[in-house]
């Protein structure tokens, strides 16, 4: 059994009255989980308090209540404004959930509706404040105590009453210069004993002075006691046996008495590295510290200085431990590391009890709180609420086919939603779908991108598994084939193959370039099979280019392109060259043109009117003899022409030439 302090702390740390009942293993499975898909500010979620069937979590400007076998949704509250970076468990007692939030603010819920019933300001010029602290009930006193705090600015540790009707009344107790950082107090029947941040910029400096406060409240007098060296207190001061303990950023653990108006104190043990930690100490004296590294235990029975065996034992963590939770004889914390989960001390012997899946990974400051069934509730910074339990008392699931046990291959994108098969059993017997066996559901399960398959165990059932697997990207082939032919001296058609891709439309993009220049663009993205190119360059050689790719879900992919073999347009020549080749014969001249299939020559006796072919030639030729009329003028010009599927396909008329054989 762990001691109960005097003031109710229901879901801070692990001070308190804790269920025994803790599960038997040490090897966690996920009973459940919650995430606030209406999204949370950067700050994130507060750690958990399980109060009978129901856990309570902030995030953001809401308080969720949620069933706590199920983690259903039972209702939830609109707070006044927002917990910011408190991630601190709220405070249930007296049928309320008390929430400190920013701007030196309490929130007051009923518990059974789910209204805020009471909103206070518990510090004057405070609205930049953060409440960082957790809020104290005390059931005695019928009043909450907690304190504020601002980077290089003071705080305010007040008391916020409450009566039979409803009225509050708010009391300061301290101000200080370097404020309260999760500095809980302890409320007895005589005192409220609280500590301070140290000097300095750092939210929570190892070094400086802080101050110990114990508030009198039968003469309502502060005392007040400086810690040289100590660094901050951001531990929640714990009683035993008349005395007052916490922890310090220096290292310490501290032991005080207050008596006659003054603060007695004593350094009770050196820790491993610094901590933050509030102690939680059993009823015969023993004390479980979380460092930055360890979890140590310590008999407050004896005195480190006379006895020198105070420390029993000190255990290494993954990380900062800042919480603690016993149940029977395990240790169970978290740590503030990734893949931020839950570790077990047993036996002397510590293991990772519970790591979160892949997407619920992060750094974790939470606190664990447990139900009466051993069931453990903490978040981290992913922003889930986990609900972990002995892994040999959930669901257990595999994936059929080729995929290993516990995970699941990347499937192919086919346009509608991938449903991998699974086999579920529990305690080795195959479960079925359905109210008494198990459920699964998918999302992101359609478009390329990681995929999420969430099993539950139903009905006598109860377990989670939560497992990503892969979509790949649309197949898209490479492009086969693009040709590309004249069908004008100066016009290209373009065409190309056709590509199918499950569940996408194909698109083609299309693009030409002169010789070695720069590709442009003839089509971002078109579903035909041919384009056509006019206008472009006489006598040039062109490449085209041709990219299929799919649009899915507004992101692109691409395949692999085709370029066409080269094309060459048809060149205008230049005015031929004429000369006298004989008495009867003048031989016509031309520079021949890479890529043509051959050439045409033409002859009027007009300059600019009634021409006629008077000689085909192909490609081979450069020049020939035409048989002409002496001493008359007759104009010549010639064209080239390329046969394309057995067409011939003309190019421009060069200038025209005049000559007269003599």
């Amino acid at each position: 059994m762990i001691i109960a302090m005097v003031m109710v702390l229901t879901g801070f740390g692990a001070v308190g009255t804790i269920s025994a009942d803790a599960a038997n293993g040490e090897n966690g499975g996920l009973l459940w989980y919650f995430k606030d898909t209406g999204g949370t500010s950067m700050q994130g979620v507060s750690a958990p308090v399980v109060d009978g069937h129901y856990v309570y979590m902030a995030s953001g400007k809401v308080l969720y209540k949620i069933d706590a076998a199920t983690g259903e949704t039972a209702g939830k509250a609109s707070l006044s404004g927002s917990i910011g970076y408190n991630k601190l468990a709220p405070t249930v007692a007296d049928g309320k959930v008390f929430i400190p939030l920013g701007g030196a603010k309490l929130d007051i819920v009923d518990s059974s509706t789910m209204k805020v019933v009471k909103s206070i300001t518990y510090a004057e010029n405070q609205s930049s404040h953060q409440s960082l602290t957790p809020a104290i009930y005390s059931e005695a006193d019928e009043a909450v105590y907690l304190g504020s705090w601002r980077k290089g600015a003071s705080g305010t540790f007040a008391k916020v009453s409450l009566s039979d009707n409803g009225d509050t009344q708010v009391t300061k107790i301290a101000d200080s210069t370097t404020g309260f950082y999760w500095a809980g107090a302890c409320v007895d029947e005589n005192y409220v004993v609280f500590g301070s941040n140290s000097a300095g910029d750092d939210n929570t400096p190892a070094t400086g002075d802080a101050v110990l406060y114990a508030y009198d409240k039968n003469n309502k007098k502060v005392i007040t006691e400086p810690l040289s060296g100590s660094g901050s207190i951001c531990s929640t001061v714990v009683s035993y046996n008349g005395k007052y303990y916490f922890t310090s950023k220096a290292g310490k653990l501290h032991e005080v008495e207050v008596a006659d108006g003054k603060i007695n104190k004593k350094v009770k043990a050196e820790l491993s590295g610094a901590s933050t930690c509030t102690p939680v100490i059993t009823d015969d004296g023993i004390a479980y510290v979380g460092t930055s590294s360890s979890v140590m235990v310590i008999d407050l029975n004896k005195d480190k200085d006379k006895d020198k065996d105070n420390i029993i034992n000190t255990y290494t963590t993954p990380g900062d431990v800042k919480f603690i939770t016993l149940s029977g004889d395990k240790i169970y914390c978290t740590y503030n590391k990734a893949p931020g989960g839950i570790y077990v001390i047993s036996s002397g012997v510590g293991n990772n009890y519970f790591i979160p899946h892949s997407s619920m990974q992060n750094y974790c400051i939470s606190s664990i709180a447990q139900g009466q069934d051993g069931t453990l509730y903490f978040t981290n910074d992913s922003n889930n609420l986990m609900a972990v339990r002995d892994a040999d008392e959930l669901i257990t699931a595999t994936w059929n086919g080729a995929d290993s046990s516990g995970k699941i291959s990347a499937r192919a994108y086919t346009g509608s939603a991938v449903k991998p098969g699974v086999t579920v059993q529990y305690d080795g017997n195959a479960l079925s779908a359905g109210n008494d066996g198990y459920s699964i559901t998918y999302s992101n399960n359609i478009y390329p991108g990681t995929a999420t398959a969430v099993i539950k165990g139903t009905g006598s059932y109860e377990g989670t598994h939560i497992l990503n697997f892969g979509i790949k990207s649309p197949a898209i082939a490479a492009q086969k084939t693009v040709t590309a032919q004249l069908y004008g001296y100066d016009d290209v058609q373009v065409k190309w193959s056709a590509q199918s891709v499950s569940g996408a439309t194909v698109y083609y993009k299309v693009e030409y370039k002169k010789g070695s220049g720069g590709w442009s663009t003839l089509s971002n993205g078109t579903t035909a099979l041919s384009l056509k190119k006019t206008n472009l360059a006489d006598g040039a050689g062109y490449y085209f280019r041709v990219t299929p790719y799919v649009k899915v879900n507004g992101t692109t992919y691409y395949g692999t392109s085709k370029t066409s073999s080269i094309i060459y347009t048809l060149k205008k020549l230049s005015k031929p060259s004429v000369k006298k080749a004989s008495k009867k014969y003048i031989k016509i001249s031309w520079k021949n043109i890479s890529g043509e299939s051959g050439y045409q020559i033409a002859r009027s006796k007009y300059k600019n009117k009634k021409f006629s072919v008077v000689k085909t030639v192909s490609y081979k030729y450069s020049s020939y003899k035409l048989k002409t009329t002496r001493n008359k003028t007759y104009y010549y010009k010639i064209r080239a022409y390329k046969t394309v599927n057995g067409q011939k396909i003309y190019g421009p008329w060069s200038s025209v030439k005049a000559y007269k054989l003599k």
